[in-house]
């Protein structure tokens, strides 16, 4: 039984062997070459385009309009070689904001006049 078993299992070689792995190799160059792996650069492009718009539409979104009825007036404005003030106000408040440049470090505890 042993010796059946051998003989059925024996490999079988086709008779032409050279024309078969001929006809294969023509087969396999006959074939396109598959893509190359990555990402496209179309898909990139699209990515990023989506990405601008998102933050464009978020961005408008979230933020407040500015409201330029209450734009902020320039109330006194004097400069000297050395250092520049400017006081702003906005219609209605109840302060007003001294911008001062160029002048030395004043401490809390001391007195300006």
């Amino acid at each position: 039984m042993a010796e059946t078993i051998r003989g059925a299992l024996k490999p079988h070689f086709p008779p032409h062997p050279d024309f078969l792995n001929g006809q294969i190799r023509r087969e396999i160059e006959r074939k396109p070459a598959p893509a190359a792996a990555g990402f496209p650069l179309r898909r990139l492009l699209l990515a990023g385009a989506c990405c601008v718009a998102a933050a464009v539409v978020l961005t408008a979104f979230f933020l407040p309009a500015q409201n330029h009825a209450e734009t902020a007036v320039i109330m006194a404005e004097t400069a000297s070689p050395d250092a520049s003030a400017s006081a702003f106000q906005t219609p209605g408040a109840r302060g007003a904001v001294i911008w001062m440049e160029g002048m030395p470090y004043i401490p809390d505890e001391e007195k300006v006049q």
